[in-house]
């Protein structure tokens, strides 16, 4: 499929430096993945109050008649379930063992590389992988693809972006379409995705008809991993760590690392949607951009000077594509027309696989979310048609949520890039 850039001779050694160091790593030995339907509004409100009270991990949010996804600890189990059973909310243990969710996407992963597939594109790389790769690619192919750095992280580590797209005859200006992924580290779908659009823009130039159109019209500006560092941790020591690795101010009689870079842009920062417990998962920092990672995001957008007209943010899961605001139920005054642009781009996604996806307003479909980038990029950098991806699944029905089969790469891939033409042709009627 995509270009084979490391021999197979060393996939294994380049692909595991985790393995090697299992025993360093967080087991989820025990632990369960529950799907809750509550049907009334008390159950919903036993259910947020759960959030911040009990220690689980609500994957996806309490709403009614809708699926809520929640890890639990081995040990916090039977609390857990007595008070979901009192509450009579209807429940469902989709995973006895989470530990084995994970291993089992490491099985996967390593029979792809023994198989002599692709280490890089449409599998789940790590961040040097990633970064030789893009390197490479932009070597390959110089008169289509650069690749900068946008900035260092919290322990040191470069933040790269790939900048696609064919110089006019004129040399003058095009459009930007920016998209960053990753913010999230244990969203392995997102960087995955982020790689194979990369290379199919680059591979099939003046092969694919869309793709040279798209390249033709538009510099295409892609941030695969905003979060180097939690992405990293969630390969060698903690498969489901979410945020940044800065350690934050203590908690009441403990010390936690880590921010939630998704809560940390300046844009209604500390309302919704968040905590200011250092020891959160949302956790949304001292400050707006008090984080190295939603700087270097702020300053490479800012510098670009009004270019982009397309701003997507990627995420997983639940299949929805957010249209802003984030943070309210109060629409934007050109909502609809964003709403429209979001409509089409769906439509497109689904054609290629089946696969649907919710739009609309955030608080509505999902839930309220202050200092989220997407909202950021509207409200501050002026981008007119800012969005965000939750992509596969819709839910934890036969899948593990952020642990999704690798074998689901490819297609997630090629149904977000036919939603990508679709915008991206949209949008050029309004420029």
């Amino acid at each position: 499929m995509g270009r084979k850039v490391l021999q197979s001779c060393v996939l294994l050694v380049l692909f595991y430096p985790a393995i090697a160091d299992q025993e360093s790593q967080k087991s989820y030995f025990n632990d369960k993945l529950v799907q809750l339907i509550p049907n009334t509004e008390e159950q919903v409100t036993l259910l947020q109050q759960m959030q911040t009270t009990e220690n689980v991990d609500f994957w996806t949010p309490p709403k009614k008649n809708a699926h809520v996804d929640v890890h639990v600890q081995g040990e916090n189990f039977e609390d857990f379930m007595t008070k979901v059973t009192d509450a009579k909310i209807h429940h469902n243990i989709l995973s006895n063992n989470l530990q084995k969710n994970i291993d089992d996407e490491k099985v996967a992963m390593k029979a792809m590389a023994e198989a002599g597939g692709d280490t890089v594109v449409g599998n789940y790389a790590t961040y040097d992988q990633i970064n030789d790769w893009m390197s490479q690619m932009a070597m390959s192919y110089p008169d289509l693809a650069t690749v900068e750095s946008i900035g260092l992280t919290w322990e040191g580590r470069e933040t790269k972006m790939m900048k696609l797209g064919k110089e006019n005859s004129m040399g003058t200006p095009k459009p930007v379409i920016w998209i960053e992924g990753g913010i999230h580290a244990r969203e392995w779908i997102v960087p995955a995705t982020a790689v194979y659009i990369i290379n199919k823009l680059l591979e099939e130039y003046n092969i694919d008809d869309k793709v040279t159109s798209l390249m033709n019209a538009w510099d295409i500006h892609i941030v695969p991993t905003v979060n180097p560092d939690g992405y990293v941790f969630s390969h060698e020591r903690d498969r489901l760590w979410r945020k940044n690795r800065r350690p934050a101010e203590p908690g009441p009689g403990k010390k936690c690392v880590g921010v939630d870079g998704n809560r940390n842009f300046d844009v209604d920062f500390g309302n919704e949607g968040v905590s200011f417990d250092p020891c959160s998962q949302v956790y949304l920092g001292p400050a707006p951009f008090s984080e190295k990672e939603t700087q270097n995001i702020r300053d490479a957008v800012l510098a670009e000077g009004g270019r982009i007209k397309i701003y997507l943010s990627w995420h997983s899961y639940s299949q929805l594509l957010l249209v802003p605001w984030g943070y309210t139920t109060d629409l934007p005054t050109d909502y609809q027309e964003l709403y429209d642009v979001a409509v089409i781009a769906a439509d497109a996604l689904t054609s290629v696989y089946g696969t649907e996806y919710i739009v609309g307003n955030g608080p509505e479909i999902l839930y309220p979310v202050s200092g989220a980038a997407n909202d950021w990029a509207k409200a501050v950098a002026g981008v007119k048609f800012a969005y965000a991806y939750e992509f596969r699944p819709a839910t934890l029905v036969k899948r593990s949520g952020f642990i999704l089969p690798p074998e689901e790469i490819v297609p997630n891939s090629e149904e977000v890039f036919a939603s990508l033409v679709a915008m991206a042709e949209e949008v050029a009627k309004t420029l």
